[in-house]
């Protein structure tokens, strides 16, 4: 028992490790492209909380995008404003730590349910694969709404599996439709995230332990609404503009956007393609499809919590033109879980025909070679966000060079 809780000890001081790790990836890339800004997102987003500021009203007027990262950011500005004068892009550095905060709780969240769902192996392997991800180490470099999504995404599968682990207890249906609330707050076609609870609760009915329509289901979707109205409540209170706003999404994501669409009607193969060379890596997707293999056979009904919600987001998606990488940010946690998951099947395969100590070390290099090409865009893109801004460089040599009343050419954008 005590060699036991020594092993648990070591690798929970492991993943404390990956996870700083994580988060320093995430935190060094907040000033990208200080003193300037730079990204449209951001921009519509933070523009959004300083036109309400002006305007003195909680009304957003931009539904685009639901409103509870609007709103968020809000709340923080109205604390920096009443802490200090920041200058505006100070702003915007602090909405990327906003965001960092939110990925270094996916990272945290993740690690936990690896622990508590598999093994204290699998969690610190899990672990590594989301704090390496390129793909959610580059979409938490400005403010965008796609963290969000993973985060309140995983925290609604953490309900549908306590409602499949534990028991269908009313109190799991809120705390997993209210999470579902604001993952649908956050970004529109998170509201997928309610299919493990789905899941959790046919899978409780087939087992006789609760009534298929049964008061539990609907508070769930009912705590989903509350939360979705609470945090965006002027999707009704300005129902004009925000069924606008969705049409306009609808006929966007139809018709395409340049540069950022696929050459026939739909958009999977690029979202496929782009996640496995990529986004998450070809090993960890091979890993996680290991994992998906072997959970398959040991716990199918696991499996199904875990794939659906992914799944099910990668077809919404993808059966449109427009091509956003960031659209499927969603899936890095659950690819994480299952790729983890994969790595401790490949420890225990090691450990059956080696000693511990030597199948963990085997195994552990194994999963930094595994991760080493992900690490290395993701260091890269952190290398890339800490140079300085061309455009400022430029403006500062153009007042240190040229002339007051000289007139510059430039190309129509």
């Amino acid at each position: 028992m005590a060699t036991i809780r020594t092993k648990e000890k070591v690798l929970f001081a492991i993943i404390c490790v990956v996870f700083l790790f994580g988060l320093w990836l995430r935190y060094s890339c907040a000033w990208f492209a200080y003193p300037l800004t730079v990204n449209w997102d951001e921009e519509r987003l933070l523009g959004t909380v300083f036109n309400m500021f002006e305007r003195d009203t909680f009304n957003p007027s931009f539904f685009n995008y639901p409103s509870l990262v609007i709103y968020l950011n809000g709340a923080l500005f109205w604390i920096l404003s009443k802490v200090g004068n920041f200058a505006l892009v100070d702003y915007f550095v602090a909405g990327r730590l906003l965001t960092v905060a939110m990925a270094g709780l996916t990272i945290a969240l993740t690690a936990l349910l690896a622990w508590r769902i598999f093994s204290p192996e699998a969690a610190v392997f899990s672990s590594l694969f989301i704090a390496t991800s390129f793909m959610h180490v580059r979409y938490t470099a400005v403010v965008r709404v796609d963290p969000y999504v993973a985060l309140w995404a995983l925290c609604a599968f953490a309900a549908a599996v306590a409602i499949y682990r534990l028991g269908p207890e009313r109190q799991y249906y809120i705390l997993g439709g209210l999470f579902v609330g604001l993952a649908t707050s956050s970004k529109y076609t998170a509201f997928l995230a309610c299919l493990p609870i789905v899941v959790a609760h046919i899978s409780a009915y087939r087992q006789g332990k609760c009534e298929l329509f049964n008061a539990s289901i609907f508070i769930a979707g009912a705590c989903s609404l509350l939360a979705f109205f609470v945090t965006t409540p002027y999707a009704i209170l300005d129902n004009e503009r925000f069924l606008a706003a969705l049409r306009f999404e609808a006929k966007h994501y139809a018709a395409g956007h340049p540069g950022f669409e696929a050459a026939g009607a739909t958009s999977f193969a690029l979202y496929g393609s782009w996640l496995i060379s990529t986004g998450f890596g070809f090993l960890p997707c091979l890993l996680a499809a290991l994992g998906l293999f072997y959970l398959g056979k040991e716990e199918p009904i696991m499996a199904l919590l875990l794939l659906s919600f992914p799944l099910a987001l990668l077809f919404f998606v993808g059966q449109h033109r427009v091509f956003f990488p960031r659209n499927i940010v969603g899936l890095v946690p659950f690819l994480a879980l299952l790729a983890g998951f994969g790595m401790a099947q490949a420890y225990e395969f090691a450990r059956s025909r080696m000693d511990e100590p030597f199948a963990l070390v085997a195994v552990s290099l194994m999963a930094l070679f595994v991760v080493s090409a992900t690490t290395g865009r993701s260091l890269t893109f952190r290398k890339e966000c800490n140079l300085p801004d061309t455009r400022w460089v430029a403006a500062r040599w153009v007042i240190k060079n040229l002339p007051q009343g000289c007139t510059i050419g430039r190309e129509q954008y």
